[in-house]
């Protein structure tokens, strides 16, 4: 799993409740300070995160996809952060 998948979980094992698009996921869940992904690179990491059952995606009536932690994730989302030392 590469940095910016990580730093997604990382984010949802904190806000649990979090939706939102791949821009606002680049503004709001990636850590400050950090050099912005290139939208390339964050959507491959959406797109796998979604493919792998860890986030679900919903297209919403003007087309955009919004992203939030797939049901169920939540306790595999907290260990896996456990497992990786966040």
């Amino acid at each position: 799993m590469n940095a910016i998948a990580l730093q997604i979980l990382a984010y949802l094992a904190e806000n649990p409740d979090a939706s939102d698009t791949a821009e606002g996921i680049a503004d709001w869940w990636l850590p400050a300070g950090a050099a912005r992904p290139r939208r390339a690179v964050l959507e491959r990491a959406l797109s796998d995160l979604t493919a792998e059952g860890w986030l679900s995606a919903s297209r919403g009536i003007d087309a955009t996809v919004r992203y939030r932690m797939a049901p169920h994730q939540e306790a595999a989302i907290a260990a896996l952060r456990r497992e990786d030392g966040s």
